[in-house]
Formats: structure tokens, sequence, C-alpha cells
């Protein structure tokens, strides 16, 4: 757990597989109708912005977290009770991205299997993964990389020798005009996954190469962006609108689809796998930024949280909500409004804004 370092290309990976993370297994921007797609891009836009943001913060902190910057721009008591909401925020969402593997788990392959059960397994891994370090995590995200690209590649040729994908589904574009695709796309496509990456504020000071955050992090929502703006195209054009806004996991379904000669069928099992390993490295990264903020807030060893942090994590996943359609309905409805909409938008660009004020006025502050 010591401040060990990595470099731009291990973040670029850990950002891309979080941005991948549980967005890849939902029917994004479905209120969209054929036209989810769009959302997606639109989403992924604004993400672009939201980055901005968050860079230009990290910029303004010294090379140092959301917690000190925080501190440094509304005063040590209203800078502490902020810091304290968002190790809160980054608990709680690590909880329901939990909850959202468990479940693929349960629907797809364990349905006998206890939550608790599944739950504990990811829970353990995470824990061995904070106590190592984010040195460690980021050569094991360069490898998950490489394994998750080059899989999801092989899945859409799969699906395009399989004959299943029709893109006559997709029209016609903006049958019902563009405001269906703009509701879609703000806030909910903007905040997730690109507005969970406030999270990285935490871990930007890592990066051995400082300069070349904002660029990293860019290049990462093109990529991992354009994946989800692609799955999107591939699970419409298979589903329909229609199947797509009422499947719990459309990319299991559609995977569930391929069949080639009666030979190549029935590789649900791979992309389980897959969404295992993401759903890992983003439950992992939101626990470690609440670990890394509690440290800082209350000046305790990192080492010493990792326990009733991960603790509070699956018992959180266990009470947050009744069944997982209830889940996924708070997911996509209640979550980005009065969760994602002020912790991500508005308070950071507040944020932006009085440290821009501030360090005009006391530029000392932020050293």
């Amino acid at each position: 757990m010591n401040n060990h370092m990595i470099d731009s290309k291990q973040l670029f990976c850990m950002m891309v597989l979080f941005e991948l993370g549980s967005a890849l297994l939902f029917g994004l921007g479905a209120d969209a109708k054929q036209d989810a797609w769009l959302a997606v891009l639109l989403g992924m836009i604004a993400g672009i912005l939201l980055f901005l943001v968050y860079s230009s913060l990290y910029h303004f902190s010294g090379s140092k977290t959301l917690i000190f910057l925080l501190k440094a721009v509304f005063g040590r008591h209203m800078g502490w009770i902020l810091g304290w909401i968002y190790v809160v925020y980054f608990i709680y969402f690590s909880s329901r991205v939990l909850r959202d593997f468990v479940d693929l788990l349960r629907l797809a392959a364990y349905d006998k299997t206890t939550f608790l059960t599944l739950a504990i397994g990811m829970v353990l891994c995470v824990m061995y993964a904070s106590y190592k370090g984010i040195e460690v995590f980021a050569r094991f995200s360069l490898i998950t990389f490489f394994l998750v690209m080059v899989s999801l590649a092989g899945i859409i040729i799969l699906q395009f020798l399989s004959g299943n994908v029709q893109l006559q589904n997709l029209q016609p574009v903006l049958e019902d005009g563009i405001m269906p695709v703009l509701k879609a796309s703000f806030p909910t496509l903007a905040a997730i996954p690109y507005g969970e990456l406030i999270v990285f504020l935490m871990l930007f000071p890592y990066v051995q190469q400082s300069s070349k955050i904002r660029k990293t992090g860019i290049k990462s929502i093109y990529i991992g962006g354009g994946t989800l703006v692609l799955f999107s195209i591939i699970n419409l054009s298979i589903l329909g609108a229609d199947v797509y806004s009422r499947s719990s996991f459309p990319l299991l379904t559609s995977v569930g689809l391929i069949n080639i000669a009666d030979f190549v069928q029935r590789i649900e099992s791979i992309l389980i796998f897959l969404m295992v390993l993401l759903g890992f490295v983003k439950v992992f990264l939101l626990a470690y930024g609440a670990i890394l903020g509690t440290s800082e807030l209350f000046q305790i060893r990192k080492i010493a949280l990792i326990y009733p942090i991960t603790f509070l994590i699956l018992i959180s996943s266990v009470i947050i909500s009744n069944n997982s359609s209830e889940h996924i309905k708070e997911g996509f409805t209640l979550a980005p409004i009065y969760f994602h909409l002020p912790m991500t938008v508005f308070i950071p660009s507040i944020l932006l804004l009085a440290a821009w004020i501030k360090k005009k006025k006391t530029p000392a502050l932020f050293k």
C-alpha cells in the first residue's frame, strides 16, 4: 500500500476497463429506441467534457487528491464534509457494481448459489488486490485489457459470421426527433460511466507522467466510449429496439444467439468470464478510491481500512435493493439524478470555478 507509481499506458488500460465495466452489460439509451446508439455517442461526448473538468481539477490541486482540493477551496471543515460525502459515494457505487455482476452470475450460471456467497468471493479478490496496492493492480490491468479487447473483437466477428446482425433494425433514424436521444444521453449516459471517472482524482497522484493524464484520459474515452457505441449498434441490430429495451442484459442475450454451423455456439460462459473481470476492475477502483479518501480524511494507515471498507461494500450490495429489477431501475432513473448529477457535474464544476478564483488570490494554498 505504499505510494507506488503507475505509467500512462497502465492508466489508459485501467480507465478503459473502468468505463466498460458494468456499462457494457446493460441496454444503454434504451428509451431512445433504435436511436440508442446515438444517445450513447452523445453521452461519450459529454463524458469528454466532464473529463476536461476533472483533469483541470487535478491541475489546480498541484498533483494532489480530490480531498486535498476540497479542503483547499472550501476550507478545512466544509472540505472534510464534502470529502466524506465522496467517500460514501465511492462505497455506494462500488456496492452497486458488485450487485450488478452478482446478479449477472446468478442469472446466467449460478442460480442455486446464494447472493452472499458470490458477493463474498468478489470482495475477497478486491481485498487481496487492495492489500497488494495500485502498482500491482495496474500491471494486472495491462493483461486484462488485452484479453478483454481481443475477446470482444472475436465476439463481434462471430456475430457477423452467424448472420445475426441486421442493420435495418437501426432504421428509421431519429424517427421521434432528437429530444428522446438527448433525454436518454443526459444525465444518465454522461454519468454512467464517464462521471464515475471522478474516482481517478484519488488515483492520479500515483501516475508518473502527470503531464499525459489529460491526453490519456481523453484517449481512453474514445476507445471505451467507442466500444460502447459499437456494441449498442450490434445489440440493437441483432435484438431490435423492443427486445433491447426489455432485456436485463442485452449483450448476454445477443451472444446467446451466436451459432456457426451448429459448432460454435453457447459461448456465454466466455462473456461471463470477461464481465466478471470488468466488474472486478470497477469494484476495486471505486473501493480503492474510498480507502484512499478515508485514509486522508482520518489520517489512518490505508492497510487498516481495507477490511472495514470492503465489508461496508459487501453489506451495502446486499441491502441496496430487494431484487434485480428494482436495482436496475434505481441505477438508471434515481441514481443519475440524485447521486451522479450533483457529485460528478455540479460539485466538480463549482469546485473548478472556485479553485480558479482562489488560486488567483492565494496561490500558496495549492502548494
